[in-house]
Parts: structure tokens; sequence; C-alpha cells
């Protein structure tokens, strides 16, 4: 069953590769491998992110994605050119990601006390 998620999101984690991808000459290093948080969904997955400069990528920063041409999409990922900035506020960092549970969760309890390795 195909399900339908947001076309935005945010940066949980990143990284600047400086290695080329096989079979992508279009990709130049050095760019932005991110792990892109889609907005209403508990997923996400790894992305590139192109449209500003490697430095100004952030953990938080709220990312719309860039699609191929209406004849090249398909159900995956692959679909996606890239994510570029939005321009909008970011995610604060408590919130980015997967982070949610040093800022002691959604209920309000820490759970690295739970686990005992406070």
């Amino acid at each position: 069953e195909e399900v339908e998620l947001a076309h935005t999101g945010h940066v949980g984690s990143f990284c600047v590769t400086h290695l080329p991808i096989p079979g992508r000459s279009d990709l130049v290093p050095p760019y932005v491998s991110a792990w892109i948080h889609l907005d209403g969904s508990a997923i996400g997955f790894l992305g590139l992110v192109a449209g500003c400069a490697n430095e100004d990528v952030r953990i938080g920063m709220r990312v719309r994605a860039v699609w191929k041409p209406d004849g090249e999409l398909g159900p995956t990922s692959e679909s996606i050119l890239h994510w570029e900035p939005t321009g909008e506020p970011d995610v604060p960092f408590e919130r980015a990601g997967n982070r949610a549970w040093r800022a002691g969760g959604p209920d309000g309890r820490d759970g690295r006390q739970e686990r005992g390795d406070a």
C-alpha cells in the first residue's frame, strides 16, 4: 500500500562527503549527505542537501524535496534529486532528529534514567 509522506522535513544529522558516488557524475564533491526526518512521520532517510553552501547546513535546518521531472518519478526516494533549505526557522536542537528522549521525551520523562545510564 502506498502512503504519501510530507515533501518537507529537517536535517537530523549530516556530514560533508569528499568522495564521489559511482554513477553520479552530476554530483561533484564535496557535498552534504544528511539524514532527513520527514514532517508528520516517525521515519527519515538519507538524502543530499543542495541549494546552499555546505557550511550553512546545520542540524534542525528545515528542508523541502526537489523532485525529478514528472516522467521520471517512481514510488521510491530515488525520485528526490536532493533537499533544499526552505528558509523557515530551524527545528530546535532538542527536538531535531532522534533527540526527543534527551529532552525528556513527549511525556516529560528522562529515558536515560529509566535505562540506568544517567
